[in-house]
């Protein structure tokens, strides 16, 4: 995996510092499984990914589905382990990261988010 930065064009604001992006197959798969904590890298971008399970996931998380050009689509708070959020309609990206608020104040849709 790889580390980024997550920035919100649209408010000028750094995200998070330190993310992971994944790099393949294997890792988008992978994804939060098994994670017994909550991310210390704060967040997990999943390349090539329009729904997500938190199957074998021990904490909620939070969603931002994100088109091929970075733009919000949709963002999906507090979801428990063993659930699915069905397809999103166009989603390329998606942002992950422990269920805390983040979203409200870092994100809406139709934002330009950016990976550096």
């Amino acid at each position: 995996m790889k580390r980024v930065d997550i920035i919100n064009q649209s408010i000028s604001k750094k995200v998070f510092s330190g993310a992971f992006i994944t790099e393949g197959f294997f890792e988008r798969l992978r994804g939060l499984i098994l994670q017994k904590s909550p991310l210390p890298f704060g967040a997990l971008v999943i390349d090539k990914c329009d729904s997500i399970h938190t199957f074998l996931m021990r904490f909620e998380l939070d969603a931002v589905f994100l088109n091929r050009d970075g733009v919000v689509l949709q963002i999906v708070k507090g979801i428990k382990p063993f659930r699915i959020v069905l397809p999103i309609s166009n989603a390329y990206y998606v942002i992950e990261a422990e269920s805390s608020g983040f979203t409200e104040e870092n994100f809406r849709i139709g934002d330009k988010i950016e990976f550096v």
